[in-house]
């Protein structure tokens, strides 16, 4: 099998291509090229056992990172929510209560989208709307467009839903992981958890520095695969 054949299955097995997002302001100098940035971000919390661990790593390694919470969560864990957002991470919606949304009529969709924004929106601003399970299409793109959302997805899973061992995860993500990649975790998986500060030591050692997916998503910047943000 040839190196450009690898390369590309490798892409299409552990790097799902995020959409085409319009431009957003960024904390990051554009005239800084040869930084190379990647966000860690975080799917399906606040959990009450393993986001503290979490928000923990985070602060002793000086990150900021994405939370996409889910909007019922929230509602339960609005300490973590308040923690999370004094330390300087951005909140992300993961809808209310973590329905496919390819899978619903419009009103409902809505309801998802505007339910979880609700609850959060009022505790700091939200850009962007990331559909459970990555399942969304143009329908989808355009409700969260009414609501003012901007649909992310990812460039690189850590699979740690599948419950790999840490130091699966941590090999995985730190041998694969390019410059300005999108990072998918779970703050429900006690691996993910585990994991976190050898792939932060591992990623630093690497050169990469981190940002939230706002900082990321400068004008013109190539996300892996070839996907570029306009």
């Amino acid at each position: 099998m040839s190196l450009s054949l690898i390369a590309a299955v490798l892409c299409l097995v552990f790097h799902v291509s995020a959409p085409t997002i319009p431009s957003v302001s960024s904390a990051v100098s554009a005239s800084q090229p040869k930084i190379k940035l990647i966000a860690l971000t975080f799917d399906d919390g606040p959990n009450a056992k393993i986001t503290p661990l979490i928000l923990a790593t985070l602060k002793q390694y000086q990150i900021r990172a994405t939370f996409f919470v889910i909007g019922l969560e929230a509602r339960k864990h609005e300490e973590l929510i308040k923690q999370e957002i004094e330390a300087g991470h951005e909140i992300g919606n993961h809808t209310l209560s973590h329905r496919r949304l390819t899978s619903l009529g419009d009103e409902k969709v809505l309801g998802q989208m505007a339910g979880a924004q609700k609850i959060i929106g009022d505790k700091t601003a939200v850009r962007f709307i990331r559909p459970p399970y990555g399942s969304h299409n143009a329908r989808i793109d355009r409700l969260a467009k009414r609501l003012g959302l901007q649909m992310i997805t990812w460039t690189l899973a850590s699979n740690d839903w599948r419950g790999y061992p840490a130091s699966r995860l941590t090999q995985q993500i730190v041998t694969l992981a390019r410059p300005n990649d999108i990072i998918l975790f779970h703050d429900i998986h006690s691996n993910a958890a585990e994991a976190l500060p050898k792939i932060i030591q591992g990623l630093k050692e690497r050169g990469f520095t981190f940002a939230t997916v706002n900082e990321l998503l400068q004008p013109g910047v190539k996300l892996p695969c070839g996907i570029e943000v306009h």
